[in-house]
């Protein structure tokens, strides 16, 4: 699975992992990051309340003599994009499906490209090399509440980056 992906990694192509949950999904998105970027990952996680201001950022207000002063904290996209890290988007199919339309134009994004941050008053970036989206989804079943299957638009922003991931003893006969 990393042969066949590195390739698409190291040009910024978004990779999406599925699988039944406890696969390893995120294991390998994070082993790929810290073995062939070098760096921990930025990382969100999936869940139905996850919101933009925990993604991209927020503004903070606080004081400085005597003054209120407003600044924006940025989140972990933007933190990955301004540092050049890969970004896990883990369970995005236990994310809201309002939420993953914000995320169809991101998701495409490649270092060298520039992303206008709407909760920083406009302000553009342009997206360091080493951002890469790698993304895990489990796979929809009666065991598995909160899972939704992905839009066909979005699974397309991955192209052909949407790799099955098996448990790693899968294909080992029982006993051996």
């Amino acid at each position: 699975i990393i042969d066949e992906l590195l390739p698409s990694l190291a040009q910024g192509r978004p990779v999406l992992l599925v699988g039944e949950t406890r696969g390893a999904k995120t294991a390998l998105a994070e082993f790929i990051s810290r073995e062939y970027f070098g760096v921990e990952p930025e990382f969100i996680s999936g869940y139905g309340d996850v919101n933009s201001y925990q993604v991209m950022g927020k503004m903070n207000l606080r004081n400085e003599d005597n003054t209120t002063v407003s600044d924006f904290v940025p989140g972990p996209l933007v933190r990955a994009m301004e540092t050049g890290r890969p970004l896990i988007l883990d369970e995005i199919t236990a994310m809201p499906a309002e939420f993953l339309k914000r995320l169809n134009k991101i998701v495409q994004l490649k270092p060298g490209d520039k992303f206008t941050i709407q909760e920083d008053s406009g302000r553009e970036v342009t997206i360091k090399p080493g951002f890469v989206i790698i993304a895990t989804a489990n796979e929809k079943s009666k065991r598995y509440k909160g899972i939704e299957d992905l839009s066909v638009e979005f699974q397309n922003r991955f192209g052909a980056n949407v790799i099955r991931v098996t448990y790693p003893d899968s294909n080992i006969v029982y006993g051996q």
